[in-house]
């Protein structure tokens, strides 16, 4: 009988011993599949006090698969801090027009000027100016647009307004669109990024930025009238922070010539050099220094 109940109590201890091993197995089982399973919630990024910039192992910026069609034929694709498109190479498009000069004075001096406008053989539309005698020329590219000015026959170096205004058109490489740029003489920056435009009739000259729009206006030297004088010359100093521009008059023969400096930041006009003869601005030999020469 002692036996029986000694056997009976060690097979109890036995079994509580197993449930109760089983049950804190179980328990730490559900434990760790709870934790696996959780959503992971990150920490927000902490950014440097001096640098601004994140610190610690940030993930790297993926940009998505797209890739832009430059007007060469090319590809660039995005990429950058900001995933931006890549710029596209120099362009190497070739515009061409005809026919290079109109003159209908003869037959009929209302007639318009008419030119045909083709990219690399291709033609892509024509444009047309008033006036009988007038020739078209191209001004330059970057990889986005192309530029190109009519002007009237014998209008030489500056603008006499007995003779019309330029018309300056700009193609849009990348659809072949053209569209009127302005009236008037035209100079741009060395990338075509900047323009300025002269109004001669309202005694205006602008300085426009081209992607933006955002035009500045210079003053026009007061001594100059429309029809008597000329205004001519016009160019970007290196770091495009002063523009130079030559003014002329006097009579024929007996001109005097005066160059001076647009500050594009202060807006303001001065006077660089007084010369008593005919003289040809041919640019900037520094940032502060303007070059020319004596016409003959």
């Amino acid at each position: 009988m002692q036996q029986n109940v000694k056997t009976s109590l060690g097979v109890a201890i036995i079994i509580i011993f197993a449930i109760t091993v089983g049950f804190f197995t179980w328990k730490a089982m559900n434990i760790e599949d709870v934790k696996t399973n959780m959503p992971t919630v990150n920490e927000p990024a902490q950014n440097s006090p001096i640098t601004g910039q994140p610190t610690g192992n940030q993930p790297s910026q993926v940009c998505t698969q797209e890739a832009k069609q430059c007007p060469d034929g090319s590809y660039v694709s995005r990429t950058g801090p900001n995933c931006e498109f890549a710029t596209c190479p120099a362009s190497n498009i070739t515009i061409s027009f005809s026919p290079n000069e109109v003159n209908n004075c003869e037959k009929n001096w209302k007639t318009p000027s008419v030119y045909r406008v083709s990219m690399n053989g291709k033609e892509i539309g024509n444009v047309q100016k008033e006036g009988c005698a007038t020739r078209i020329r191209f001004i330059g590219k970057n990889s986005d647009f192309a530029y190109f000015e009519i002007q009237p026959v014998g209008i030489g170096g500056y603008i006499v307004t007995d003779l019309g205004y330029f018309d300056v058109y700009q193609i849009n490489l990348s659809n072949n669109g053209i569209k009127k740029l302005g009236e008037g003489i035209a100079a741009f920056d060395k990338d075509f990024r900047k323009t300025i435009m002269v109004d001669v009739e309202n005694r205006k000259i602008t300085l426009k930025e081209i992607s933006s729009g955002i035009e500045k206006n210079i003053k026009v030297p007061d001594k100059y009238s429309p029809g008597d004088n000329q205004l001519g010359d016009f160019y970007f100093s290196p770091n495009l922070q002063k523009i130079a521009m030559k003014f002329v008059y006097g009579e024929p023969g007996s001109e005097n010539c005066e160059i001076y400096s647009f500050d594009v930041n202060s807006e303001a006009l001065s006077l660089y050099k007084k010369i008593n003869y005919l003289v040809q601005v041919t640019g900037w030999k520094d940032d502060s220094e303007i070059s020319w020469k004596k016409m003959e």
